[in-house]
């Protein structure tokens, strides 16, 4: 019976351990990828913020060499003006959604699949303006990858955390079956000295109602 209650118990906060677990997994993803995309939107505040004249561009060129971040200006039309990847080849990109989001002033990160880098990434645009009147769109986009980066940094400590859980559940199981089997033993002992003409009452203890009440009737007959 001990080994019963403790196989049912533990299975049971072993279950709720392993779904707390992968909630929490769930709830880091989303908060990383809040975390990423604010972060990018930033920047590309910073960066619009830098340019006045198209000359300004140059001063993204420090990310030619930068795989996990690209800059983009777009004319209106959807027409490359500037690309900080030296090696990409743009075409027309007015039908892409970070793009027709920043020309109704909607703008919102889109994640989508890159043709051009054979890879997940991440896209934040907005309509700015130069010094001369004209108008641009700037892009910037950081490979998905950034997300699953920071998730396997926190991943290490997230394993810790289950293991500790599944330590106490472990004691927590073993301790409950323990009481419980004591319990059952101590009603056997006192039928057992009853059958004997010695019999000795329970021991009953009202913290636990439910047992109380058996025990007390036990006790009475």
């Amino acid at each position: 019976m001990k080994k019963k209650i403790f196989i049912r118990f533990f299975a049971i906060t072993l279950a709720a351990v392993l779904v707390m677990f992968a909630f929490g997994l769930v709830a880091v993803n989303l908060n990383t990828k809040n975390v990423v995309n604010e972060r990018l939107k930033e920047e590309t505040a910073l960066a619009a913020a830098l340019m006045n004249e198209q000359s300004d561009f140059a001063v993204f060129n420090q990310y030619s060499d930068n795989p996990e971040l690209r800059i983009t200006i777009f004319y209106l039309e959807g027409n490359p003006l500037y690309e900080s990847d030296t090696k990409a080849d743009l075409d027309n990109h007015a039908d892409r959604e970070e793009i027709q989001n920043a020309l109704s002033g909607k703008s919102e990160t889109v994640e989508r699949y890159s043709e051009t880098f054979k890879c997940d990434m991440t896209y934040y645009a907005v309509k700015t303006s130069l010094a001369d009147g004209s108008e641009v769109i700037l892009r910037l986009a950081v490979r998905s990858s950034e997300i699953s980066s920071y998730i396997s940094t926190l991943l290490p400590l997230l394993l810790v955390v289950l293991l500790v859980a599944l330590i106490i559940s472990f004691l927590l199981a073993n301790l409950v079956s323990n009481s419980v089997s004591k319990k059952v033993t101590a009603i056997g002992d006192s039928l057992k000295s009853l059958n004997e003409g010695q019999y000795q009452p329970i021991k009953t203890d009202m913290s636990e109602p439910e047992f109380f009440a058996v025990l007390d009737q036990i006790n009475e007959l």
